[in-house]
């Protein structure tokens, strides 16, 4: 018995030591997956709750599992990915602010295989870096406001000033101006990601100020604002919210007759770059060392396909912009040297 224990221990051994030397690809079962969120946690309505949903999708189609470890501050970051990757093929981390941290687990796991979405950082080999071209969904959803607007004034709230939150604002900027160089826009920055209170403190300050449509891109700060605009829609104002990341109309629902603040969304199809980057992996196509940058022409940033608050000659004329857009006959600024030019209240 003792020598069939034994032999039965090699063996197991010998099993284990082979499957750790796949450097975490795909098994039989399908690739294990964890993701690690930021402190807006998994179902924030925004940037993590989209990636997590295109990891789910994946699982569903392929096989395999799919795991997430929310972190409670920027000082879960390293640990929380450390501890995903000992335990995943795979580890998708999804914000700017992870890029430090990023940096760190990747060179601690080397056979461990990282996607970092909003994360610009290449020639590392095993991590995929994707960002977007926010600015191009940014000046859709300035086009879409300055032509529904009836006050003639709009707002821009911010999260932190991060890279990503920044073009979605500059475009909204240029967009807005594309139509109506005589539109007024007040722009901020609340400075969070996850202070409710703090974003419907800022919308209701910019409602009662006679802006009528606000573009919040600040994650669980802008469900502050969501759910201001409700309030005050419900109560019978006649003011939208453009919601962030992904189609938020679901979000802005309100009332018995179900109707939405919401009158469009910045989409950046942040499920579709975490669905896509786990395909090439199983493909055996990995994009390690690369920063992929994805566009309009990508369709992977925009408008969502249906709005329903958006009246269709609306529609008609932002999917002109749109093809402008596309074709290269409209370049979307993206940095502040670019959108420097137009006049806001606050700071770009």
């Amino acid at each position: 018995m003792k020598k069939l224990f034994a032999l039965l221990s090699t063996a197991l051994a010998v099993t284990v030591l082979l499957a750790g030397c796949s450097g975490g690809g795909t098994t039989t079962d399908g690739l294990n997956v964890g993701m690690v969120t930021d402190t807006g946690g998994v179902n924030d309505k925004s940037f993590n709750q989209g990636t997590y949903e295109g990891i789910e999708r994946f699982i569903e189609a392929n096989g395999g599992k799919a795991s997430y470890i929310e972190s409670k501050s920027e000082n879960d970051f390293i640990p929380n990915l450390n501890a995903m990757a000992a335990k995943n093929d795979v580890v998708v981390a999804s914000g700017f602010l992870f890029e430090e941290a990023l940096k760190d687990a990747t060179a601690k796991n080397p056979d461990t295989k990282f996607v970092g979405i909003d994360v610009a950082i290449d020639g590392v080999s095993n991590l995929n870096s994707i960002v977007f071209a926010e600015e191009e969904a940014g000046y859709l959803a300035g086009v879409t406001a300055a032509l529904t607007t009836k006050t003639g004034k709009i707002g821009y709230i911010g999260g932190m000033e991060v890279p990503a939150v920044q073009k979605f604002g500059w475009g909204f900027v240029a967009g807005a101006y594309a139509v109506n160089p005589d539109i007024q826009i007040t722009y901020e920055y609340s400075g969070s990601f996850t202070d409710t209170a703090l974003g419907k403190t800022k919308a209701s300050a910019m409602f009662q100020s006679g802006i009528d449509i606000i573009f919040a891109a600040a994650g669980g700060t802008g469900v502050g604002v969501i759910n201001e605009g409700k309030e005050r829609a419900e109560a019978g104002e006649n003011v939208w919210v453009i919601g962030v990341d992904r189609d938020q109309y679901e979000d802005g629902v309100y009332g018995s007759e179900g109707k939405s603040v919401i009158l469009t969304s910045a989409v950046k199809k942040v499920d579709v770059a975490s669905e896509t980057a786990l395909n090439d992996i199983k493909a055996d196509k990995f994009q390690g060392g690369v920063v992929t940058r994805l566009t309009i022409a990508d369709d992977a940033v925009g408008l969502p396909a249906e709005n329903p608050n958006v009246p269709a000659d609306t529609m008609t004329k932002v999917n002109e912009y749109v093809e402008k857009v596309k074709s290269g006959e409209v370049k979307v600024p993206g940095t502040i040297e670019e959108v420097k030019v137009f006049k806001v209240n606050g700071t770009l």
